[in-house]
């Protein structure tokens, strides 16, 4: 039996173990996809409507300070266009607003501000309302536009110019509606749940590689030069589980009264005859007593839960120069490192370990 656990250092895993370890670790994942997956959509969702929220009160706040058009009066100009500046793409909005009956509006545009041509009505319609909208292209940067209205007494006004100023910023953010919000939240849950998922994938691995919280039959024998009698299914996992675990454990899915009978005459093989068999392992003590139970029918020497030996000196006591001592451990949960010091107790009490029981 090789005890010395000073000299181990090698993590002793192959792709196929943390393939497998990490699948079996699919709530752990799932829940972790499902947080990150919520919690992103959540803050996207937040962020779009706080958007939409301030396009709504600069919208309304325009209506409310928007001076519009009316016959009575004299003939004037009430509100002059403004300077307009968008990234190129988008759509520019020139707007003047009169006191008086208009005859007509004609907007005009110019290069330079000197030189001034009507604008094209079959193709720019709104060129002869109140409000020209222009889907502007990167060649009209600083264009002037002006507006020139022909009242029905015949009096003629010129509005101030507009200069229009184009950007490479990118488009601007266009007003959202209900349906953008839910887009883009389901966008963010996509999203999250990807990140989420390649987050937890890799924390789970990380962590097994860090605390070596991973023994198999292969690994047993590598660290230890010990066999491995079987593998007890503890408690019913889950059908993806327990695939997962079967091949992490390089074991046959067998039923539960076949793997104790196998279990059993292994260990009664390896046993000194004769000699009672004592279960020590860093597991809860409720499953080295379930074990112990499921085990006695098939053996024909008296089997001990004993307990663990790092923590319980009852344990160690039980154990001195005892030839029948077998290890269980869990496959996914115990430490080797906590393994190595139980095996130090076993050869500081002068007791034999025959081999190990793996628990899922």
């Amino acid at each position: 039996m090789n005890t010395d656990t000073t000299q181990r250092k090698e993590a002793y895993y192959s792709l196929h173990d943390l393939l497998w370890y990490t699948v079996s670790q699919w709530k752990t994942i799932l829940l972790c996809t499902l947080v990150f997956a919520v919690l992103f959509a959540v803050i996207w969702c937040g962020h779009l409507l706080k958007i939409r929220k301030e396009q709504q009160e600069e919208k309304d706040k325009r209506q409310t300070e928007a001076v519009v058009s009316k016959e009575e009066g004299d003939p004037a100009i009430l509100l002059q266009p403004e300077d307009v500046t968008i990234p190129a793409g988008e759509e520019a909005v020139f707007t003047i607003a009169t006191s008086g009956k208009v005859k007509s509006y004609r907007w005009q545009y110019s290069m330079d501000g000197i030189s001034w041509i009507n604008l094209n009505l079959s193709s720019h319609p709104s060129a002869a309302t109140d409000s020209y909208h222009l889907i502007t292209k990167p060649t009209e940067n600083k264009y002037i536009f002006r507006c020139q209205i022909t009242f029905a007494e015949g009096t003629v006004l010129v509005s101030d110019e507009a200069l229009l100023t184009l950007t490479t910023l990118g488009a601007s953010m266009p007003e959202l509606s209900s349906r953008d919000i839910v887009r883009g939240t389901a966008n963010y849950f996509v999203f999250g749940a990807i990140f989420g998922f390649l987050l937890s994938a890799v924390a789970v691995v990380g962590l097994l590689l860090k605390r070596e919280y991973l023994v198999n039959r292969y690994i047993i024998k590598t660290l230890y030069g010990l066999p491995c009698f079987g593998i007890y299914e503890a408690v019913r996992k889950d059908r993806l589980t327990q695939f997962a675990l079967n091949r992490l454990t390089y074991w046959n899915n067998l039923k539960k009264q076949d793997v104790n009978s196998m279990i059993a005459v292994k260990l009664a093989i390896k046993a000194v005859s004769n000699k009672d068999i004592f279960l020590v392992g860093t597991v809860p003590e409720s499953i080295l007593n379930k074990l112990a139970v499921d085990l006695d029918p098939h053996l024909s020497k008296n089997i001990f839960p004993v307990g663990n030996l790092n923590t319980n000196p009852a344990a160690v006591q039980g154990i001195i120069k005892a030839e029948n001592v077998v290890c269980v451990e869990d496959i996914t949960k115990s430490s080797r490192r906590f393994i190595d010091e139980e095996m130090d107790v076993i050869k500081s009490s002068q007791s034999d370990c025959i081999g190990f029981i793996l628990v899922m």
